[in-house]
């Protein structure tokens, strides 16, 4: 009616209803928005807004002109959300916090209902996908930091495990709360990058996790792929990919070389899914590494069916010492993470066998050169053991490493040798010689025994002999060697602010050093002349999918450049280069 009186349209229906309608409802909801953040929680303050923003709705609909509609949604909105929407995310107790760590059907309905009602104002979705962002890095970085702690550390699957959990929470929150709205993605994929890289640990926790499955048994191929894709998704958030590769270089090569993977299958599944998000450089050496084993098993096929396996016939040397069978892996130095440790000093019966080899293989491959790598081998070893039993005789046959079978082979010559003594005879390193001898001391595997209580060895006092009493319900029996904890393989974990160059493997920074260098290369072949500050950015953007290379890197590459004249400042401008032919 009011409409109808107006000379023209809507002019007393504007002027003397609809502004002071505006005006009253606009004070009302402000009074009412204070009241309610007063008294209720979060979940109950926003139901209580939907039920406003209906009644409102219906209120135009039945009453008003349809002019008003958007002034007074306007109102109720900028009231009920846009002014309490950060109080609401951060409202104790009940906020965006208590609804993401409990989880409940309760609360994802009410973080649904939150999401739902931000989205009326756009501009208050930023504060929910900072509050996802901010929580996911907290929860992170509480799991990172229970691992500088060896009384909290967890093993790499309970790692994981936490970090999977965490996703998982946040995808299923992805879908059923905020509708797979981009700027969702966007704050998950963040929050999980800025714990994730901080330092090189879960690079390596991931390479780990991947290990024990790999090497677990009884996974069915589904199950498999299905957790192998999980950890590629945590993977994805990794800058520094290359640190994750040579972890996972290390691990395989276990695998590969002690038979202890799960299937080549399997294997091949994580290669082909790493290639997929990284491209074939990424995995080149790995794809080297098995296509060495395939050789290397046509290889051994062929040393065998010659009869030199075990009686070096054909090559001039006796082995009537030690008709054993020997098995060889073949290994491409560029694609291994092997480091050269002086050999050893092997049992005539071993020499005997890596002579034979040597000269089937040279026979075959001229102009190449073999280095044995004794640290990386394993050996079966036949043990009698006599306390206890009647007949004199408990045989056991020992699986070690070729370190473990050097040490025992000297207890055939006597009973007790002092370590300083061992360390002489043997020729191997201090730290790895010990590691090897407390293996054979464990309490579970009491090969040997040391004179003095504890893991540790006095270098100067400490005497080892056998332990005729040893016994085993199994006749083969593989002694493991002591865990060097995960600092062996991870770097010593560090705080957050730690500096995360300071832990990676030498192995990476020196690969760095040539990829950033190789980079610049071709930029500057291309481009002939680049301003400093673009090519910094542009060797950023071409490494990004391997690792984040720092300034100072770059930097102490383009000098190294200078230095060997690929490179050459102007000189007009100093922070202009040009490219040498």
């Amino acid at each position: 009616m009011l409409v109808d009186l107006g000379v023209h349209s809507n002019t007393v229906y504007e002027n003397d209803f609809e502004k002071f309608f505006l005006d009253t409802t606009l004070d009302f909801y402000r009074v009412e928005a204070q009241s309610m953040l007063d008294v209720a929680t979060c979940p109950e303050y926003l139901e209580k807004a939907e039920q406003r923003l209906n009644e409102e709705g219906a209120r135009v609909l039945h009453y008003l002109n349809p002019s008003t509609e958007h002034k007074l949604k306007t109102i109720v909105e900028t009231q009920l959300i846009k002014n309490q929407a950060k109080a609401l995310v951060d409202m104790e107790r009940s906020g965006c916090v208590a609804l993401f760590r409990d989880g409940t059907l309760s609360k994802t309905q009410a973080l649904r209902r939150m999401y739902s009602l931000f989205r009326r104002v756009p501009s208050t979705l930023p504060e929910i996908s900072e509050s996802v962002f901010q929580y996911i890095k907290t929860q992170g970085d509480e799991i990172v930091k229970t691992q500088s702690n060896p009384e909290t550390a967890l093993d790499a699957s309970q790692f994981v495990r936490k970090l999977l959990a965490l996703r998982e929470k946040f995808v299923g929150f992805l879908s059923d709360c905020f509708f797979d709205d981009p700027q969702f993605h966007k704050a998950i994929k963040q929050g999980f990058e800025a714990f994730m890289n901080t330092n090189t640990v879960c690079a390596g926790y991931l390479a780990h996790y991947l290990d024990e499955l790999l090497r677990s048994k009884n996974r069915f191929e589904e199950e498999m792929d299905t957790r192998v894709t999980q950890v590629i998704a945590l993977f994805r958030y990794l800058q520094d990919k290359d640190v994750f590769e040579e972890f996972y270089k290390v691990l395989l090569a276990k695998r590969l070389l002690n038979s202890r993977g799960t299937s080549d299958e399997a294997e091949k599944l994580v290669i082909s899914k790493l290639k997929a998000e990284c491209g074939y450089q990424f995995t080149s050496k790995l794809e080297g590494m098995f296509k060495d084993m395939s050789i290397s098993k046509d290889l051994m096929e062929l040393f065998r069916k010659s009869g030199c396996d075990s009686r070096g016939s054909g090559f001039g040397i006796d082995m009537s010492v030690a008709p054993m069978p020997l098995s060889v892996h073949v290994l491409t130095s560029g694609f291994w993470p092997t480091e050269m440790a002086p050999m050893c000093a092997l049992p005539l019966e071993l020499v005997q066998l890596t002579q034979t080899f040597e000269s089937f293989y040279y026979a075959r491959h001229n102009g190449r050169k073999l280095a044995w790598m004794a640290n990386m081998g394993t050996v079966d070893v036949r043990a009698t053991f006599s306390s206890g039993v009647e007949d004199g005789k408990r045989r056991h046959e020992l699986n070690v490493s070729t370190y473990q079978a050097v040490i025992l082979m000297f207890f055939n010559q006597r009973s007790e040798w002092r370590f300083k003594e061992l360390l002489e005879r043997t020729h191997i390193d201090v730290k790895d010689l010990k590691r090897h001898l407390i293996s054979l001391c464990t309490p579970k595997y009491k090969i040997l025994i040391k004179s003095s209580k504890g893991k540790r060895i006095d270098e100067e006092a400490d005497s080892f002999t056998v332990n005729d009493a040893y016994k085993s319900k199994l006749h083969r029996v593989r002694i493991p060697l002591v865990s060097q904890k995960e600092t062996s393989l991870l770097p010593a974990m560090a705080s957050s602010t730690a500096n995360p160059a300071d832990a990676l493997p030498p192995t990476v920074a020196e690969d760095r050093k040539h990829l950033v260098e190789a980079s610049i290369v071709r930029i500057m072949k291309t481009r002939k002349q680049m301003q400093h500050n673009q090519l910094i950015a542009e060797v950023t953007r071409q490494m990004a999918g391997r690792f984040t290379p720092s300034l100072q890197l770059i930097k102490l590459r383009i000098e190294s450049l200078i230095e060997r004249e690929y490179l050459q400042r102007s000189t007009t401008d100093r922070r202009m280069y040009n490219y040498l032919a």
